[in-house]
């Protein structure tokens, strides 16, 4: 039985999801904590759903719509005072998707000192985007050593060497679980492969005779690089 006069309202967190946190599956867990100083807790709702509390702890099962999602946790204790705690958190579901590359599929005639552009339709986390999930291979000689760095949803692939002359090259992005993410965890659906050829790098330059000159000559030279 609670004696006196008890203004205080009780103390309430939600300790997990963080605040601002960016999820990717639409049922969470919301668990906090909820107190008083004076009385007891008598009741703590979750959007408007009433929970168990175990001890100063409650916990509660929510579903999330798409985008942004406003959570309130309220605590009422035995003299009637409420107090609230809220957060905002984001939905996405959607994996991310390549929007463009550079060298573009089935290009040709590509420069052998060339550098390999991924752009995506959304930021990517970009500790996932690494010399495993974005890989260059060579017809000849296979796997293609090289440095990776992302900014802006932009993904550049730099070989560590020029590439061979009149040589095709694939490249894959990776997909599923160890593949490329999007900053909410979502991973591409599927590989993402394309190709490219390099240039012949075979140049006939005629040094003899020049052009307009007449000659009586049958043999000239040809320089050839």
């Amino acid at each position: 039985m609670l004696e006196g006069t008890d203004e205080i309202p009780p103390d309430i967190t939600i300790t997990s999801p963080e605040d601002n946190a960016l999820l990717n599956t639409p049922s969470i867990t919301v668990t906090g904590n909820a107190s008083d100083s004076i009385s007891w807790i008598k009741s703590v709702t979750v959007n408007g759903t009433s929970t168990g509390l175990t001890g100063e702890t409650y916990t509660s099962n929510i579903q999330l719509t798409e985008g942004q999602n406003t959570i309130t946790a309220m605590a009422t204790d035995a003299a009637g005072n409420t107090n609230s705690a809220t957060i905002t958190v984001a939905l996405d579901t959607t994996p991310p998707a390549v929007t463009s590359t550079t060298p573009v599929d089935n290009d040709t005639d590509v420069s052998v000192n060339t550098t390999i552009t991924t752009a995506f339709n959304e930021e990517i986390d970009a500790s996932t985007i690494t010399t495993t999930t974005l890989t260059l291979n060579s017809e000849t000689s296979g796997t293609v050593s090289g440095s990776i760095t992302y900014n802006n949803r932009i993904a550049t692939f730099t070989p560590s060497d020029n590439l061979s002359y009149n040589t095709t090259y694939t490249v894959t992005i990776k997909s599923g679980n160890n593949g490329v993410k999007d900053l909410a965890g979502n991973a591409l659906t599927e590989d993402y492969v394309w190709s490219f050829k390099t240039e012949s790098g075979l140049e006939i330059t005629i040094t003899k005779p020049q052009d307009g000159e007449t000659t009586n000559k049958v043999t000239q030279w040809l320089k050839v690089r």
